[in-house]
C-alpha cells in the first residue's frame, strides 16, 4: 500500500525541501509529490481580486489577510482540487513538518481506518488540538486513538479523504479563510478528528505566515482578561476538554 503523500513547499524554499526529501526518503509507502506553493508576496492585486474574497476576510478575523496567509490557504485549496478526484485518502505535510519515529507503522491503520469511511473526514496529525477525554474514542490502535477535535489549528500534517477535499475545494472559494480555520469548516459538515498521541509536530516558533500576522500595537490583555481565560480553562478542564500536546 503507497500512501499518496503532497508536501506544501515554496519554489524558493531548498533547504526545506532538502530536510523533507531525506526524511521522507527513509519512510516506506509514502508516495511522495512536493507541491510548489503560491508565494502570496509575489499576487498581483488583479489575482487578488480574483483568487480572494478580502472583506469577508477582515470580516471573519478583524484584520486584512497578509499575503502569505493568502499563499498558504491558496496552496492547500489547490491540493484539495487534486484531492477531490482521487478514490483514496490523502497525506498533506507542510515542509517544516517532522514526522514521529516509526511514522508509517503508525499511520497504517489510521489510514486504513479512514479509507473506510464515506463522511468528509480530516485527521490532524500534529498536536494542536483539543478534544474531550470522557468521549469514546472513534479508533483505535496500539499505538495511536482517533477522537473528535473540539478546536483545532494548524495544517502541517493531515490526512484528508476525497470526500472532504470535494467540500472544502467548493466552500472555500474564493478564499476568505486562513488556511487551518477548521473550526469554521466544521459548520459546512466537516468532521474534523485528531490523533493522539500525534504523528507529526511542527515548530514551536512562528514561521513566516505567523509573523506575518502578529500586529505590533495589538493591544495587551488585562488583568481580567487573563482571570477569566484561567477559569473558562479550569472548568473545561474539569468538564474533560483535554490538548494533544506534543508526546515526543
Amino acid at each position: 500500500m503507497m500512501i499518496k503523500t503532497y508536501v506544501v513547499n515554496l519554489e524558493k524554499d531548498v533547504i526545506k525541501r532538502e530536510r523533507m526529501t531525506e526524511i521522507l526518503s527513509k519512510l516506506p509507502h509514502l508516495d511522495v509529490v512536493f507541491f510548489k506553493a503560491v508565494e502570496g508576496r509575489k499576487l498581483n492585486p488583479t489575482e487578488l481580486e480574483h483568487l480572494a474574497d478580502m472583506a469577508e476576510f477582515k470580516k471573519r478575523y478583524g484584520h486584512q489577510a497578509t499575503l502569505p496567509a493568502l499563499g498558504c490557504s491558496l496552496s492547500h485549496l489547490e491540493i484539495y482540487k487534486i484531492i477531490r478526484k482521487s478514490s483514496d485518502p490523502v497525506l498533506v505535510l507542510e515542509d517544516d513538518a517532522t514526522p514521529a519515529e516509526n511514522f508509517t507503522t503508525k499511520l497504517k491503520p489510521v489510514y486504513e481506518w479512514l479509507s473506510k469511511q464515506s463522511e468528509p473526514i480530516v485527521i490532524l496529525l500534529s498536536p494542536c488540538f483539543s478534544y474531550n477525554k470522557y468521549k469514546q474514542c472513534l479508533f483505535s490502535s496500539e499505538t495511536s486513538k482517533i477522537v473528535n477535535v473540539l478546536h483545532g489549528q494548524m495544517t502541517s500534517g493531515y490526512l484528508i479523504n476525497p470526500a472532504a477535499a470535494d467540500l472544502l475545494a467548493v466552500k472555500l472559494q474564493p478564499v476568505r479563510y486562513l488556511a487551518d480555520d477548521w473550526d469554521y469548516m466544521k459548520r459546512w459538515g466537516l468532521k474534523m478528528m485528531g490523533v493522539v498521541p500525534n504523528l507529526t509536530d511542527c515548530p514551536k516558533e512562528l514561521g513566516e505566515i505567523g509573523l506575518s500576522q502578529v500586529s505590533p500595537n495589538a493591544p495587551g490583555k488585562t488583568h481580567l482578561y487573563k482571570l477569566k481565560s484561567i477559569l473558562s480553562f479550569r472548568i473545561r478542564h474539569l468538564l474533560g476538554m483535554r490538548y494533544s500536546n506534543r508526546a515526543w
